[in-house]
């Protein structure tokens, strides 16, 4: 019998093609027993054989591995499931789930009757199935309507039935049970329901090349989600199913860069499938894009995106520091950091358990960046509201670690000389196929008896020979000049031994060269241009948190860089998100969105003659007020950053509190 958890187990064993699973491994992935394990490897052993793939999967003594190509797998998985079910055996779960997506589809009533006919299901299954539809459903503020003779009738908005079709596919427990990324059962019933018109296969080509046109770089994940809503969208518009107006959400929506995004699909659907997108609708589709968020595209748009951001590069450089490595100027590695981390959250919120299949494996490999995320990923954790995991760290590590290698790239790369005793052509064709196969920097080519005076002053890390060399100081491997399998994977394995040894030593020479960046070089660049002197208040009185922010805000007001609508944006930000911008202790760096009353970037201080507290558990009482605009660049998001950093220097708040005159206290700052 094919169920969920058989499904799950061949997930396993489909995404890692090759590998070898015991069953205590299959059993902590599926979180059952081994026993259990074995009895679901069996079913899928009857299944496979049934549709004469059982070539597919060998059992050994070694462990159970999946032995064929991407292509095999989508053919189990187009085999495990057809439209009547025939083959896949609902669980209650998913029974409960289809049931909750056939009623948010239509705003008609579903019978009981009918309900039999399609599930198989006796009527007393079906009445204890739609007491859980009900549960699922009010938990979404959903309510179901019935009737002893019209059956079951939801009352809902259009914009929560969207909202809950998506979630129930996308981010429900039971719909993680996809086979290479691509098939899920209720994604697969979306699909034979609403999708099957050939037209909707062309959407995918549509924001194929609307991420072309804006340069963004869409996960295969946020892709098919994207995809999806396209599709729902225009589905339910066809159908006569259409948003509500939203006139604050209008508002606050049309900024966002994805709204251009979205006019580029509606002008092509539009074309293609012969329907015009209300303007509600594109207001809808660029709150979800924005959701799935474009990589290359603006990082910071709202309140949200800038406390992110600055939370992220805050942590950043606090690894950073710890390397000599400066990754909070890693504009990449904050971008794509950010959007993994969000959908970390979402994962969260959604009761979804990131599983990482590599992660032993990565925490060892990097074990060192590992014991530094532990120790600062505090901040993260407090910003997105719970602990991560261990899985998820590894995810974090891999980014870093990517981040770290870009930064070494030049200066890692293994320099080698290659020796060839059987000619010029020989020697040059070695070379050639060195290159392809490999980033290094080849110094010289030489013959055996020419490599005394050949590696003579050059500072190389390897030699690459196709003879036996004589016992030599330096390091060296002997090849065919063909490169044999053998020959690649013995030179793959000592050339990322020796980048490691060189990172380590950059690493290690960083340190003892290591300086305090902002104060060698002599303050922040840029800084006099957006924090002129007359935006510095010493010494002022204030009765609260609130007042404190009026004050610190007041040159900025003044100035016209903001408006009076940023005020209240700061003080609403602080009640419903905490008091998150207390940077440092004694420090807080008041600030809301990009289009909360920002006409440009500029930055204001004041120093408070008495503390006042914020509500944050470690950095009050606050005795510095830094406020700034908003912007949409994260070039300016650095710069405050860099300023945070200077003032929380060890001693620095001590020695600006001994500074009775704006002037002096100025200079200090800027230099």
């Amino acid at each position: 019998m094919v169920n969920k958890k058989t499904c799950e187990l061949l997930t396993i064993l489909i995404g890692s093609p090759g590998q070898s699973f015991k069953y205590d491994d299959l059993s902590r992935q599926l979180s059952v027993s081994t026993r259990s394990a074995r009895n679901y490897m069996q079913d899928v052993t009857a299944f496979l054989r049934e549709q004469e793939l059982a070539h597919l999967v060998q059992v050994t003594s070694k462990g159970i591995s999946f032995l064929g190509s991407n292509s095999d797998g989508s053919l189990i998985a187009s085999r495990l499931i057809d439209r009547d079910f025939y083959l896949y055996k609902l669980s209650s779960e998913e029974r409960i789930c289809i049931i909750a997506l056939k009623l948010l589809l239509t705003d008609k009533a579903c019978t009981l009757s009918s309900l039999e006919k399609e599930f198989n299901a006796s009527r007393v299954t079906l009445m204890k199935d739609m007491e859980q539809v009900r549960h699922l459903l009010s938990r979404y503020k959903i309510a179901v309507h019935s009737s002893t003779s019209q059956g079951y009738r939801l009352i809902a908005t259009e914009k929560d039935r969207r909202e809950l079709i998506t979630r129930i596919v996308f981010h429900s427990a039971e719909s993680f049970l996809q086979l290479g990324g691509k098939i899920n059962i209720y994604a697969f019933f979306m699909n034979e329901v609403c999708f099957k018109d050939p037209v909707y296969q062309n959407l995918s080509e549509i924001l194929q090349n609307a991420e072309d046109h804006f340069s963004a770089i869409i996960s295969d994940a946020r892709f098919e989600e994207i995809l999806f809503t396209l599709k729902l969208a225009v589905a339910r518009i066809k159908g006569g199913f259409l948003i509500a107006p939203d006139e604050a959400e209008e508002e606050s929506v049309r900024r966002l860069s994805s709204f251009k995004v979205v006019e580029f699909i509606e002008a092509r659907v539009s074309a293609a499938v012969g329907i015009i997108f209300p303007y509600n609708e594109k207001v809808w589709l660029t709150r979800k894009l924005y959701e799935c968020h474009f990589y290359n595209l603006k990082s910071i748009e709202d309140n949200s995106c800038m406390q992110t951001h600055l939370v992220l590069i805050n942590f950043l450089d606090q690894i950073g520091r710890a390397l000599s490595i400066p990754l909070a100027e890693d504009v990449q590695l904050i971008s794509q950091l950010s959007n993994h981390l969000k959908d970390m959250k979402k994962a969260y919120k959604n009761g979804v358990v990131l599983y990482n299949e590599f992660r032993d494996q990565i925490l060892s490999e990097y074990s060192a960046y590992y014991s530094l995320v532990q120790k600062n990923c505090c901040t993260l954790e407090e910003h997105f509201g719970y602990r991560f995991s261990d899985d998820e760290i590894a995810y974090i590590l891999l980014y870093l670690a990517v981040s770290v290698e870009r930064y070494f790239e030049e200066d890692t790369i293994p320099r080698v000389i290659v020796v060839c005793h059987s000619g010029i052509g020989t020697a040059n064709f070695l070379v050639e196929q060195l290159k392809a196969n490999f980033n290094l920097r080849i110094l010289a080519s030489t013959a055996s008896h020419k490599l005394s005076d050949t590696a003579k002053d050059r500072d190389f890390d390897l030699i690459i020979s196709t003879i036996v060399l004589p016992d030599m100081t330096h390091r060296s491997i002997k090849v065919s000049p063909m490169l044999d399998d053998s020959d690649i994977i013995g030179l793959q394995r000592i050339l990322l031994e020796i980048k490691k040894e060189k990172r380590r030593k950059r690493l290690y020479q960083r340190k003892l060269q290591e300086v305090n960046h902002i104060e060698s070089e002599g303050r922040i660049r840029k800084l006099k241009e957006v924090f002129p002197l007359q935006n510095i208040i010493l010494d002022a009185e204030c009765s609260d948190w609130q007042e404190g922010i009026k004050l610190a805000a007041s040159p900025l007001l003044a100035g016209g860089s903001i408006i009076e609508q940023y005020l209240s944006a700061i003080e609403a930000s602080v009640i419903a998100n905490g008091a998150y911008f207390v940077f440092c202790p004694g420090v807080a760096l008041a600030h809301a969105g990009p289009g909360d009353g920002v006409n440009r970037f500029e930055i204001s201080l004041v120093r408070l003659s008495t503390p006042v507290c914020f509500g944050h558990k470690i950095n009050d009482p606050v005795h510095y007020i830094l406020c700034f605009g908003s912007t949409t660049n994260p070039e300016d998001a650095n710069i405050i950053l860099k300023l945070m950093n200077f003032i929380s220097l060890e001693g620095m708040l001590e020695e600006l509190d001994t500074y009775r005159d704006e002037a002096l206290l100025y200079r200090r700052i800027v230099g």
